[in-house]
């Protein structure tokens, strides 16, 4: 009896430490997967500006001051928002400008 606890003491020890590398955070390499920091990517950007281009343009259909217009003002104001938010955080985009 006492052998098998000793093995079983050496065995789950050895589980331990192997667990504990496997589980250890490892460091996120952007350039080795082909994507980039969001706040860095032009695409990205260029996807915002487009975004935005686009809210406003049919914000022009509209009279100020009107449900439909304040509408569309805050929709403009949350886009830019979520992606200030996901370069803040730290996302990565890959080539198509978008976060990963």
């Amino acid at each position: 009896i006492y052998r098998i606890s000793l093995f079983m003491k050496v065995l789950l020890n050895w589980f331990l430490v192997a667990s504990l590398f496997a589980a250890s955070p490892k460091a996120a390499f952007a350039d080795v997967s082909g994507l980039t920091p969001c706040k860095d990517s032009a695409v990205f950007k260029k996807r915002l500006d487009g975004s935005v281009k686009k809210l406003q343009a049919r914000l022009a259909n509209y009279t100020e001051g009107t449900p439909a217009y304040l509408a569309l003002e805050q929709q403009i104001d949350q886009t830019k928002a979520r992606f200030a938010k996901y370069g803040d955080k730290g996302l990565l985009c890959g080539a198509d400008g978008l976060p990963h």
